[in-house]
């Protein structure tokens, strides 16, 4: 899908005496790489006329007109600042830079977009994970828990104690030290445990194989007598490289207030893999492996337009919700209305792999290029509402982190590395 109203503002050629031995950024907490070359934005149909949020005015040089574009949960915004400000422990900001790195032949070409918002990205710490699981606790009566790679026999005992019918979130990653992270459904349908890997970058991310691993080992347990499904979601969504953990808390939110969450993922689109254990000579327990779509209704944090791009209007009509009032909230109204257009910088940096023996230097060439891109900031606003709405959880009377909270709700939600 193209990008609206892409102006080229610079381009500069440059030649140096030295090499370049530029890698990619690693506070990028995604585990591959960002294309954001195909990755940076939504074109989106205007349809503001029902919100009534503050507006903030974008000059979009174009044809030297001045267009509002509507600006949800602004004053959120400014009240996460404070907050931020006041607790650094809460979370960081991060500014929306995304790098690709790419060898075509002899080529290395080395390409960073910084996407210029009037806000950063606000990335959750482990107490604010915390206080997000409590506050949907109480008011979604959903269980999601936060689990880390040498903790995962935690999983395995989170499952033993689901009744039937009974589902629950884990917020996995693979080491407490390692930012990015992979939200889990688990549900329990009878004498089948059914896992669903949601990740927003990878289909098949690395917990899924530490779960895999993991549980085929545990199968052989002659009082475990269940079948095991691991559900591999393709959905992905991420285009960012600091969104994750709000992703994350808003897919579980909205797949876990499903009474039956696991249906809307069947039938299974493939079988990957089923292996059969045995504890004994008259019992077989099994574990599949399965790849899946991920449901229209669990988009709304979907970032990537070449995604998008292969959505019919009848996928954008998915109802997400319906108000009390009867107004109809679907994937296109919802996607509308985060709509923005933000500057983007980016710099592109090409070199021959080999030195050129008539100069003894590496041939390089810089560009550098400006372009306003209409782009969807639902994932960053959310951050923030996030934020203020579950402070509560962890405040004192003073707007300070509360000590002795901050310690009950790690102790109760998550399961580090020590």
């Amino acid at each position: 899908m193209p990008i609206e109203g892409c102006i080229s503002l610079n381009r500069a050629r440059a030649k140096e005496n030295s090499a370049i031995t530029r890698s990619i950024n690693q506070a990028n907490n995604t585990p591959k790489p960002v294309e954001v070359v195909t990755k940076v934005g939504f074109q989106v149909l205007a349809d503001n006329e029902k919100n009534n949020k503050c507006l903030l005015k974008q000059n979009l040089q174009n044809a030297s007109s001045e267009v509002a574009i509507a600006f949800p949960h602004e004053n959120y915004i400014q009240q996460g600042l404070q907050i931020i400000k006041n607790n650094p422990d809460i979370g960081k900001l991060q500014v929306d830079t995304r790098d690709y790195e790419n060898m075509d032949r002899n080529i290395y070409t080395s390409v960073t977009t910084t996407f210029n918002h009037d806000f950063k990205i606000f990335f959750p710490s482990d107490t604010h994970m915390v206080a997000a699981v409590a506050y949907y606790k109480k008011k979604y009566d959903i269980n999601i828990h936060i689990v880390c790679e040498v903790q995962a026999y935690k999983t395995y005992e989170l499952i033993q104690q689901l009744n039937d019918g009974e589902q629950l979130g884990v917020i996995a990653r693979p080491a407490q030290f390692i930012a990015h992270v992979t939200p889990l459904i688990i549900s329990k349908q009878g004498e089948d445990i059914f896992i669903i890997i949601l990740d927003s970058v990878d289909d098949r991310p690395e917990f899924a194989y530490i779960i895999e691993d993991f549980f085929k080992e545990k199968l052989i347990n002659l009082d475990d007598k269940k079948n095991y499904h691991l559900i591999l979601a393709d959905g992905d969504r991420q285009a960012d490289s600091y969104s994750c953990r709000n992703d994350a808390f808003i897919i579980l939110k909205d797949a876990l207030r499903k009474p039956n969450v696991v249906s809307y993922f069947e039938p299974f689109k493939q079988e990957l893999s089923g292996e059969f254990y045995q504890s004994s000579a008259d019992d077989k327990f099994v574990f599949k492996t399965y790849s899946v779509q991920l449901p229209l209704f669990l988009f709304k944090t979907i970032q990537i337009d070449t995604v998008l791009a292969n959505f019919t209007d009848e996928d954008k009509s998915t109802i997400l919700k319906i108000s009390k009032d009867g107004d109809i909230k679907t994937l296109q109204t919802h996607l509308d209305k985060y709509k923005r257009s933000v500057v983007a910088t980016t710099t592109e940096i090409s070199y021959e792999n080999q030195v050129n023996p008539e100069t003894n230097t590496y041939d390089q060439e810089v560009i550098t290029e400006e372009k306003k891109c209409i782009i969807n900031v639902y994932l960053q606003m959310k951050g923030f509402l996030m934020l203020v709405t579950v402070f509560p959880e962890l405040s004192d009377a003073e707007g300070k982190i509360d000590a002795s909270k901050q310690e009950l709700l790690l102790s109760k939600y998550f399961y580090a590395d020590s």
